[in-house]
């Protein structure tokens, strides 16, 4: 038999308690957590570029589309 919950926060509270915590004690917002996390890959993407490591089939397709 299926359990029903009051809220989301108890479901995740008792499915994923470790994961739960981390994210109720990251206080920025959704938006500032997709900058954070874009802005991350954009690194990790120059970075690569540089050393010459980046995937050329991504840059082609970028360049000449």
């Amino acid at each position: 038999m299926n359990k029903i919950y009051k809220n989301v926060d108890d479901y995740f509270k008792e499915n994923f308690p470790k994961s739960y915590l981390d994210f109720k004690n990251d206080d920025r917002t959704p938006i500032q957590r997709d900058i954070d996390a874009l802005s991350e890959r954009f690194d990790k993407d120059i970075r690569e570029i540089i050393a010459g490591t980046h995937s050329k089939s991504r840059n082609s397709k970028s360049v000449h589309a």
